[in-house]
């Protein structure tokens, strides 16, 4: 039962995507291009959220990250801004691609999972 609404409304929420029509802005940024700085700069807050213990000096740390991380993807500062406005105002496509981005993260982190699991023993084996 709970598979069907899911479905259901992931149905609705494509067709109201698709309904809308709307073509996208050229100066828009590629939907993979924002996954990937999205991702990396949710890592980079995290890990200034995990080390920096003064909540005032923060926000200069996550300008810096987001400095180095569009750099390192050879991204415009307002061009990604820009794009991402444009996402808060389409709620939906913006939806899809966190969706994206948490499926990237668990890819991500599914190595480290395995790592850390304590090995067990085989009882067949002894």
């Amino acid at each position: 039962m709970k598979q069907i609404k899911i479905l259901s409304i992931t149905f609705f929420l494509a067709l109201a995507l698709f309904a809308c029509g709307e073509e996208k802005p050229d100066f828009l940024l590629p939907e993979d291009t924002m996954v990937m700085v999205l991702k990396d700069m949710h890592i980079a807050h995290a890990g200034v959220d995990l080390t920096v213990q003064k909540v005032k000096k923060r926000p200069a740390k996550y300008r810096d990250f987001n400095r180095l991380i569009l750099d390192e993807h050879h991204v415009n500062r307002d061009t990604f801004w820009e794009t991402y406005k444009y996402y808060q105002y389409h709620p939906l496509m913006m939806d899809s691609l966190y969706v994206r981005i948490i499926e990237e993260l668990n890819v991500d982190l599914a190595p480290l999972q395995q790592r850390d699991r304590p090995k067990q023993k085989n009882p067949i084996a002894q």
